[in-house]
């Protein structure tokens, strides 16, 4: 029995007597409660058959819109048990077997209401279907099969969308800016360098959000080199040439100050490291704001975007007078921000490679994290398969040359390949001119006017053919940029705290007790023979009982220092006209029906919010 968990509610259930104000989640829940006594035995129970009763006059009355087909017929078959207190056992105190209607054949037997539950299991794969954003009927058919069909499987279809629907009611109890630091207190639960920032208006609306887990901290601070996209991510490269997140935000609007209190977030997550380049839109507030916090970064604009933004203002005049008194301000606003997408200016600028971003517009923020725990998962996985190809094949090196070998084993498999290809293009080059002095040594760092080894961090062939005209063979330690090799990630990263980081604090929970013992000799005995108890109790438990041990995380110490976040929801944003985007990754998995568009959930009671501290 589930009963609304407040302090109210708990007082008036502790004597188990009926009063006025109790609450009840389900109508069962009510009737069992009715039947406890005080100690949680049921004295009594009535089974009765689903057409018992009849409709209320005001159901009947035919004012309902949607009026629902009779089904009940004032059936009174039914069965009452009592529990007798002497022998401990129920016995049935009233039978009825005649039903007033025609009787269900045996092969709807499954469709009865009696018949249909769906147990905790099922629950917990309908749970799973639903995150991995499998629709419902191709969910329930799924399972249907699994058990050898529908009338094996103990619900129906409609069964399963009620269950969805009552889970989200529940999750939405405490509105979207509840579900948001529920989130955040778990995370922040799991790994203590998960990092979050939250601006409120003057109303104490959230208007700005922005996370970064331990992960995307990590990879930023190895590879610092940023893809803005406004749900908002940060994206780059990592040390496979894959894509990889350096953190999130959900923004209220796009102005300088919210891009400004955005980047100061990120920059304050990462210990305050700016990064070389950063891609954006053409958006004018955005510049502003990365001309104010990050002025030595580079910014360059997506060039698929520009390009087709180009092409889209060409096509919008059709009379030659209005392309003709447009042209001078679309060439002079092209001209103006040369420097962020001119060939000329942009292979100044160290940028790995990358040339174009896709953009997000909103998402729903109850449905959102799922998703994004989704995509975080997926790209974590796909850097570990990576990972497992870096060791289990080796790369093909078709030039048998000590560079070439040298290469081989210090790049990842997809850099060495690009390698590989600019040391075969570099067999056909020449030398133009060569001038040789004898009287003189002269050192001089290799460099190219093409500024490839800057922008994407490895040597091109025009730079390779100058080494192998001064003889030298092999890659010299100042060409080879960290990120690319085998060891970019063999680094301790510390957190904006000077935490060393762990990714999955899970695989590490040791490593706290090691540091905290290290502190004094007492500490690490303490902790070296609780450790060996432990294991050892362990150890008998897991020969006694096969089944693994279920462990409940959920539980929170009051006495912990915590943040209060005060906040009454989230601030809706006004309605604007605005270009058309690409849409990204969680936009693409569903498509909405006309008529079926998400109302935003609008709270206004005050909610607080408990974080657990930096």
């Amino acid at each position: 029995m589930e009963v609304e968990n407040n302090d109210d509610n708990q007082k008036l259930v502790t004597d188990y007597i009926p009063k006025l104000g109790i609450e009840f989640d389900f109508e069962q829940e009510a009737y069992e409660f009715y039947n406890e006594k005080k100690d949680g035995v049921v004295t009594s129970r009535k089974f009765t058959c689903c057409k018992g009763g009849n409709k209320a006059s005001w159901e009947r009355d035919g004012e309902n819109k949607y009026e629902r087909a009779e089904t009940r017929t004032g059936c009174n078959a039914h069965m009452i048990i009592r529990l007798d207190k002497k022998k401990g056992k129920y016995f049935i105190q009233s039978l009825e077997f005649n039903h007033n209607h025609i009787l269900h054949i045996p092969q709807c037997a499954h469709m009865m209401p009696s018949q249909r539950k769906v147990s905790k299991a099922q629950a917990m794969e309908i749970d799973l279907a639903y995150d991995s954003d499998i629709k419902l009927k191709d969910s329930y058919e799924f399972m249907a099969r699994q058990v050898g069909g529908r009338d094996a499987l103990g619900y129906t279809k409609q069964d399963q969308k009620n269950y969805h629907y009552s889970k989200r009611q529940k999750e939405k109890k405490c509105g979207e800016a509840g579900s948001l630091f529920k989130y955040f207190q778990k995370q922040r639960k799991e790994n203590p360098s998960f990092y979050c920032a939250v601006q409120l208006d003057a109303s104490k609306l959230i208007t700005n959000i922005f996370w970064a887990d331990a992960q995307m901290i990590v990879d930023y601070k190895l590879f610092s080199d940023v893809e803005y996209r406004p749900l908002a991510m940060f994206v780059g490269f990592n040390h496979h040439r894959e894509s990889t997140i350096f953190g999130a935000a959900l923004l209220y609007d796009e102005t300088i100050d919210t891009f400004q209190w955005l980047f100061e977030a990120f920059f304050e997550a990462m210990s305050g490291k700016k990064p070389n380049t950063i891609f954006t839109d053409q958006d004018p507030a955005m510049a502003k704001a990365i001309a104010l916090v990050m002025p030595n970064t580079y910014h360059r604009l997506c060039e698929d975007e520009f390009r087709s933004d180009l092409d889209a203002r060409f096509k919008i005049w059709e009379e030659e007078e209005e392309f003709l008194s447009a042209w001078d301000a679309i060439l002079h606003n092209t001209f103006e921000v040369k420097e962020k997408w001119a060939k000329a200016y942009v292979k100044m600028s160290f940028s790995i490679g990358m040339t174009t971003t896709q953009l997000s517009e909103n998402y729903d923020i109850v449905k959102l994290f799922i998703h994004f725990e989704r995509l975080l998962d997926a790209k974590c996985y796909k850097e570990l398969k990576d990972e497992y190809n870096l060791r289990q094949k080796l790369p093909k090196v078709k030039i048998t040359s000590p560079m070439l070998i040298q290469a081989a084993h210090i790049y990842k498999p997809k850099l060495f390949l690009k390698f590989q290809e600019q040391y075969e293009e570099f067999q056909g080059a020449f030398v133009k001119e060569r001038v040789e002095r004898n009287a003189t040594h002269e050192y001089i760092i290799v460099s190219c006017s093409c500024r490839k080894f800057e922008r994407i961090g490895i040597l091109f062939s025009h730079a390779l053919k100058i080494l192998d005209v001064m003889d030298i063979k092999v890659l010299l330690e100042k060409y080879i940029l960290k990120r690319w090799t085998k060891d970019a990630k063999n680094e301790i990263v510390q957190d904006f705290n000077g935490r060393d980081i762990k990714a999955d604090s899970k695989l590490e929970v040791t490593t706290r007790y090691k540091f905290l013992a290290s502190e004094c000799e007492e500490a690490y005995e303490l902790a070296l023979g609780s450790y060996n108890e432990l294991s050892k109790k362990i150890d008998d438990i897991l020969r006694k009982n096969s089944n693994p041990c279920q462990v409940d995380i959920n539980q929170e110490n009051s006495s912990n220092g915590m943040i209060t976040i005060s906040a009454k929801g989230l601030k809706k944003k006004q309605g604007c006209k605005r270009r058309r985007q690409i849409k990204s990754c969680l936009e693409k998995p569903k498509k909405k029906k006309k008529g079926s568009i998400h109302q935003p959930i609008q709270t206004n009671q005050c909610l607080q919010v408990l974080v657990s501290p930096l």
